[in-house]
């Protein structure tokens, strides 16, 4: 009886050897789950970590912002809401020069020539932007401060060991591509105050991609910032005829903060193997010279 339990005890062994990693029991399989190309998050802290220590880096980047739905508030419609609301031009977009400097400055310079134009400065104590327009400066702060969030690379590192990311092989190229949503705190809600903060548009969510090449180099970064439509009821009632005729309707109370997707902000970037561009020095050491001029 001893020999067959023996030899029972052995067969049972030697089948569990001959399953495939992660295969070997239920528990195991639960308590360690494998990829199917041993792709792990690491190689993507080890690539953000890499370009953090680099020190300087360019990237070239591409705004876009899009408008789920592209539902408007109706023709001859004015909506008045007493208390809140909020001014300024239409939020920038176009090709942008992104460099962080040794001195961990970052600077944003749009490489479009036409109108309307940014040159975007942050030491982290003091900001300076520079804009040229013809008739109604663009919207700046969303895209300063979205890509004064994704940027702080110490920020995002953590934000990235907290996410689930999914990653996908390109067998052809060599390229792991991470897909997946960050934590929203990285960038900020615009608006400030309560009244105002209800009348303006709310980071719902932060989706990130994130591609290293076949070294496991971060060779693309991209950021889509989900913003609220604060008035998504506004626009309901307009397109059902609530404020038919063309009229002017005027409410004295603040509405709920929507929870309803407005404007997505597309930030595309690719690291470049080039240096900045003369442009972006030339408005570095003019930057640095206004304030070293400054009085403490």
């Amino acid at each position: 009886m001893n020999i067959v339990r023996f030899t029972l005890a052995a067969l049972l062994l030697a089948a569990s050897a001959s399953l495939p990693v992660g295969l070997e029991t239920a528990a195991g399989r639960d308590a360690v789950p494998q990829d199917p190309h041993g792709i792990s998050e690491d190689k993507l802290v080890d690539a953000l970590s890499a370009l953090r220590d680099r020190g300087s880096f360019v990237l070239a980047a591409k705004i876009e912002n899009v408008e789920p739905g592209g539902n408007g508030t109706g023709i001859g419609t004015t909506v008045i809401v007493a208390g809140g609301g909020g001014g300024g031009g239409e939020p920038f977009t176009g090709p942008l020069e992104i460099w962080r400097t040794a001195e961990e400055e970052l600077v944003l310079l749009s490489k479009d020539p036409a109108l309307p134009r940014m040159a975007f400065y942050d030491d982290g104590d003091r900001v300076i932007t520079r804009l040229f327009y013809e008739d109604r400066p663009p919207a700046t702060d969303r895209v300063t401060g979205d890509l004064s969030g994704v940027l702080d690379l110490d920020r995002l590192i953590r934000a990235v060991k907290k996410a689930k990311l999914e990653p996908a092989l390109d067998e052809e190229r060599g390229t792991i591509t991470f897909k997946g949503q960050l934590s929203r705190r990285l960038v900020k809600s615009s608006g400030g105050g309560m009244e105002l903060a209800l009348m303006s548009a709310q980071v719902l969510k932060l989706e990130a991609a994130f591609v290293l090449d076949s070294r496991h180099r971060l060779q693309s970064l991209k950021f889509t910032v989900v913003r609220s439509d604060p008035l998504a009821g506004l626009k309901r009632k307009a397109l059902s005829g609530d404020f038919s005729g063309g009229g002017v309707s005027v409410s004295s109370e603040m509405p709920e903060p929507s929870e309803e997707e407005g404007t997505h902000s597309i930030y595309t970037l690719h690291l470049s193997d080039k240096g900045p561009s003369a442009g972006a020095k030339k408005f570095v050491k003019e930057v640095r010279t206004i304030l070293d001029e400054e009085p403490l």
